[in-house]
């Protein structure tokens, strides 16, 4: 299908047509406005490199025609932004955006964005504002104006900062509607970091760091764009298998509901719950490795096995 074949289909021809054609240079009456937003946060956000009590983003409202769209951007200060570099960078493109004809939309980013350099935050408000007027301008969402579907859109995760097991705990509840966690770990010594960073990556040959674990496991994930795919008939093919458990206590991936059940169905499942770990265990925590020396134990007793009989990696 060619695109004027899809914008009729859609409709936005006619919409466009309805409102009549792009107004000339000198009928352009828009207007610029920046600001700058404090959001104060609900819990302090902390990560190993600081801690933070408040956010500040930046607002952009594009005014035209009786319309406003809303755009917002927050900057990022490894990426060497604040709030005060996106207002002075949008403040001093104000004029060339409220010149610019807003229906030739990808000419006027694309002649705003190069004088908006290394300004992310500032290049995601406006984007988001011009598009907002256009899609409210039109009478339609901006998933319709894509030609997208929204019960398509990808999962997306919400991060919890590094805090005490307890607070983590009760963040974790606060944040129950939310499909996805990423919750912070910390950590509180660099031999404690060499150690985690050395069972996740492996220095490669030309001496830079390279994942160490198979990234095709993600895969399904992305195919089935987040959603988990039903288990249990394969779960139930370890009915007579021994099996061990090592679940982290603030894991969003393995929940206590889905541990219950396995425990139901399967009544000599051996399960342990490691203390403070919000991801899968890493299997170096004193807990689990009890854990899993008791269960070889037992196993290496039940089969008559002599201590040693078995090569665990």
């Amino acid at each position: 299908m060619r695109r004027r074949e899809w914008l009729e289909a859609t409709g936005i021809i006619a919409a466009g047509a309805a409102l009549g054609p792009s107004p000339g240079r000198a009928e352009i009456d828009a207007e610029l406005l920046v600001e700058k937003l404090r959001l104060n946060l609900r819990h302090t956000w902390t990560t190993t490199m600081s801690s933070s009590e408040f956010r500040e983003t930046v607002l952009v409202r594009y005014r035209s025609d009786g319309i406003e769209g809303l755009g917002e951007g927050a900057p990022i200060v490894r990426y060497d932004e604040d709030a005060a570099g996106a207002m002075a960078a949008l403040d001093g493109i104000r004029g060339r955006v409220e010149d610019a004809d807003p229906w030739a939309l990808e000419a006027l980013l694309s002649s705003a964005f190069p004088r908006l350099e290394g300004q992310y935050a500032a290049r995601a408000a406006l984007d988001i504002a011009l598009h907002d007027w256009t899609g409210q301008r039109l009478g339609i969402p901006l998933y319709r104006l894509f030609g997208l579907d929204a019960a398509d859109a990808p999962v997306t995760t919400f991060s919890i900062g590094i805090d005490t097991p307890e607070v983590t705990r009760r963040k974790v509840r606060e944040a129950e509607p939310f499909p996805v966690l990423k919750i912070k770990v910390g950590l509180d010594s660099d031999e404690k970091w060499r150690a985690f960073a050395e069972q996740t990556y492996r220095l490669g040959d030309d001496g830079l760091l390279r994942y160490d674990w198979d990234l095709a496991l993600a895969k399904p994930l992305i195919r089935n764009r987040g959603a988990t795919p039903d288990l249990w008939k394969l779960y139930g093919a370890l009915r007579r298998q021994p099996v061990l458990t090592l679940r982290g206590e603030l894991s969003d991936v393995l929940s206590e509901e889905t541990l219950a059940r396995m425990a139901e169905l399967k009544p000599d499942l051996k399960s342990v719950t490691v203390p403070g770990v919000g991801h899968t265990p890493m299997l170096d925590e004193p807990p689990a490795q009890t854990a899993i020396d008791e269960f070889i134990a037992e196993i290496d007793e039940r089969e008559g096995a002599t201590p040693g009989g078995h090569s665990h990696g």
